[in-house]
C-alpha cells in the first residue's frame, strides 16, 4: 500500500511540474485567424530559432504568414505589467521597427496593439498590405 501511495504522489508532482510549465502565457504558438498569422513567442527562454533564418540566432519570438515568406522578428520583450509585454519588432531585412503590446486576457485570447514605429506590413497577392494596429490572437498547437 506504502509503494502505491508514494507512486500516486509521485505521479501526481510530476503533473503539477508539467502543468505549471505550460501556464505561462508567454510561451506559446499564437494564430490570427482572419488575417491568418502566425507568432511563436517564448518572452521567458528567448530561445526561438526563427525558420529558413538561423543565422539570427536566438530570439524572443517571429511573427509570420502563410503567404509570405517574410517574418518580423521580435528582438526583445520587457513585462511591464503581470499580463502585458512590450516588444520591439523588426523585419528580416533591418529595414523597419516597431514597439507592440502583447496582453495576456482573462478569457485566454491575446490583445496585440501596435504602439509606435513603422506598420507591421506583409506581401499579399504581390501587394503589400499593413495589418490592423490591434490584432486578435488564439493560443494553437505548437508547430512541431
Amino acid at each position: 500500500m506504502k509503494r502505491l501511495h508514494t507512486l500516486l504522489i509521485a505521479v501526481l508532482v510530476a503533473c503539477c511540474v508539467h502543468a505549471q510549465h505550460d501556464q505561462n502565457p508567454f510561451q506559446a504558438s499564437l494564430y490570427n485567424e482572419q488575417n491568418e498569422i502566425s507568432m511563436e513567442i517564448d518572452l521567458v527562454k528567448k530561445n526561438i530559432l526563427v525558420p529558413q533564418q538561423e543565422v539570427l540566432g536566438e530570439v524572443a519570438g517571429y511573427i509570420s504568414i502563410k503567404k509570405d515568406f517574410r517574418k518580423w522578428i521580435v528582438i526583445d520583450a520587457e513585462m511591464i505589467r503581470p499580463n502585458t509585454a512590450q516588444l520591439s519588432v523588426v523585419n528580416d531585412y533591418g529595414s523597419e521597427d516597431f514597439v507592440a503590446l502583447l496582453t495576456f486576457n482573462p478569457d485566454g485570447s491575446y490583445t496585440w496593439k501596435h504602439q509606435s514605429g513603422s506598420p507591421m506590413k506583409f506581401v499579399i497577392n504581390k501587394k503589400w498590405n499593413k495589418m490592423p494596429g490591434t490584432l486578435s490572437f488564439k493560443r494553437q498547437e505548437p508547430k512541431k
